[in-house]
């Protein structure tokens, strides 16, 4: 009964789909007039929940989150470059070598998307993309890399094109 999610619903996405019933020990938090919890920043209710009452179906019971690695990166899905964190498990009980991207979370950023990620980002980067891609991504995340070196490979990559004729 910490009514995070309600206050997050009223307060930062504008919509307030749910609320608290009754009062006292029969207090319950529930759907304001059987409207379902629909807007494009949904997704973060599961990350504010404190006691696991709200999760995400797309992650729940696929792996330990204890078991996840975390590296950040920025989101791929519009020109907003919201931060966001990649969890993923490398190696066991992966084959040796494997990476799987389990899910994305909002990575706090101030200037850019403060603690929220919507849900095109957090959910249609694990739909879109495919696992040669987000494995590179993660790789690259979990390897903490600075700048210069991210932009030193990727010029490396660009010229590789250029010398197989794809670039001009």
């Amino acid at each position: 009964m910490c009514t995070r999610c309600v206050r997050f619903l009223r307060h930062v996405t504008g919509t307030g789909e749910l609320g608290i019933f009754e009062r006292g020990a029969r207090a319950e938090v529930g759907l304001d007039g059987g409207r379902q919890v629909v807007n494009n920043y949904a997704g973060n209710l599961v990350d504010i929940c404190p006691v696991g009452a709200i999760t995400d179906r797309s992650f729940r019971f696929k792996t330990r989150a204890w078991f996840l690695e975390r590296g950040r990166t920025v989101c791929p899905k519009c020109g907003r470059g919201c931060s966001i964190d990649i969890e993923y498990v490398r190696g066991y009980p992966l084959a040796s070598g494997e990476t799987r991207v389990f899910r994305l979370r909002a990575a706090e950023n101030p200037d850019v998307n403060g603690h929220w990620i919507c849900d095109f980002g957090r959910y249609g980067v694990v739909r879109d993309l495919s696992g040669e891609r987000l494995t590179a991504v993660a790789s690259m995340a979990s390897r903490n890399l600075e700048w210069d070196s991210v932009l030193d490979e990727v010029a490396g990559r660009l010229e590789g094109l250029r010398g197989e004729g794809r670039g001009s």
